[in-house]
């Protein structure tokens, strides 16, 4: 934590009041170091920030960087704000540019800010202060990714932007702006290989990149086929899936139908990159059991080895019971069966590794129940919530067109 604050020293003879600026950090620990600094201040005789007439230091931290610096603004008299400042913790001034208050920081150390000269403009710097560019409008987010425009309820497409790592990267600290600290990148975007999708600066993946390839594989399951317009799979194997897939899940439930489950797909579909995301993992479970052994461990330990590279073995976990379907994938893993395989023609993603695992995780959605739950539902032969590929595996069987003869058991 960051404390900006002052100290009034009055001069005995003099009787003038002469402020101090200090900038206090707080570790993790709860312990304090304070340093002295001139960032905002002003030159010349001044009774800023002393007297009854105070409001607050003249450097006010916004934004906190990746790095550990801050961005913040520097106001030049009582009441009226100056320049947006960067500055470290121990007060040394980095950069400053008029006109601007800072509302976002961006990965790489750059700031998205507001003009306060009455344009209106949304502009963007880089880690030095130079503006790189300027944004149509600025939207407020939500905390899976999506964006809204002030003054309507309606969902936009927001400009591609990518926060910095720290743990107040917006105005207000979070998306909720509650002035409450906490990472910013839990719903982390899936790359794309269009540049327009991404941040900029993006490595861009040749096409199509894990954003096409698991929106087709999500199409050519439950809208049409992306590659040729043919019907969803789970349309043209309606019936079939009806029989030997839902008739096992019911369990004289009504509801739990394959046209329901169809439905529940066609009301969205919130891929995530689970390799880089931050969020809980306990948003994986709806069981309170597993949610004592799952501590603060973020979503991305599910998805990498010890060593910090995609585990070959992670696929994708979902929110249970949440619409739209919410999905966190290890894109390493696209087109590849359970065993690590492309042993298909990769059709652009929509091809049967990526729908079955869809399938799989889409049923976790829609009946809210883990992998045991499942596992139990269809009689596989291992029912384990921590080795749960089986269940892609005999999903996928369903998937074949025209539909096979005979079913395979699950393992």
């Amino acid at each position: 934590m960051l404390y900006s604050w002052l100290a009034c020293f009055e001069y005995p003879v003099s009787g003038l009041d002469t402020p101090q600026y200090n900038l206090t950090t707080i570790d993790k620990n709860g312990n304090a170091t304070t340093v002295p600094t001139s960032t905002g201040a002003t030159n010349g005789p001044s009774y800023y920030g002393c007297g009854p007439s105070f409001t607050s230091p003249p450097v006010q931290p916004v934004l906190q960087r990746a790095d550990g610096s801050y961005i913040g603004t520097a106001s030049t008299s009582e009441y009226v704000q100056g320049p947006m400042t960067a500055f470290t913790a121990s007060g040394q001034q980095l950069w400053s540019q008029p006109n601007y208050t800072p509302q976002i920081a961006t990965a790489g150390g750059g700031v998205i800010a507001a003009s306060t000269s009455g344009s209106g403009q949304t502009v963007t710097f880089d880690q030095n202060g130079n503006q790189t560019g300027q944004m149509v409008n600025m939207t407020t987010r939500s905390w899976r990714g999506l964006a809204y425009q002030i003054g309507s309820v309606n969902q936009v497409v927001p400009a591609p932007t990518l926060l910095a790592n720290s743990f107040w990267a917006v105005q207000n600290a979070n998306q909720s702006t509650n002035y409450v600290a906490a990472p910013q990148t839990e719903y982390p975007q899936l790359v794309s290989c269009y540049a327009a999708d991404n941040p900029p600066g993006a490595t861009l993946p040749p096409c199509p990149g894990p954003r096409q390839t698991i929106w087709n594989a999500y199409k050519a399951l439950a809208i049409a086929n992306p590659n040729d317009g043919s019907p969803a799979v789970l349309v043209t194997n309606g019936s079939f899936i009806q029989e030997k897939v839902f008739a096992q899940l019911a369990n004289g439930n009504a509801n739990i139908t394959e046209s329901a489950f169809l439905d529940y797909l066609k009301k969205g579909f919130s891929p995530y990159d689970g390799t880089t995301s931050t969020a809980p993992k306990a948003i994986l479970t709806a069981h309170p059991f597993w949610n004592r052994f799952l501590g603060n461990d973020a979503v991305s330990t599910n998805f990498l080895t010890a060593d910090g590279k995609p585990d070959p073995s992670a696929f994708a976990a979902t929110e249970p019971g949440v619409t739209p379907l919410t999905v966190f994938f290890n894109p390493y893993n696209f087109n590849k069966d359970t065993g690590g395989q492309i042993n298909v023609p990769i059709n652009k993603g929509a091809n049967i590794n990526n729908m079955a695992m869809l399938f799989h995780e889409g049923l976790h959605g829609f009946l809210n129940m883990d992998d045991p739950g499942l596992q139990t539902a269809f009689k596989c032969e291992t029912v384990d919530q921590f080795n749960s590929l089986n269940l892609t595996d005999y999903l996928k069987q369903f998937l074949i067109v025209p539909p096979p003869q005979s079913i395979t058991p699950c393992k």
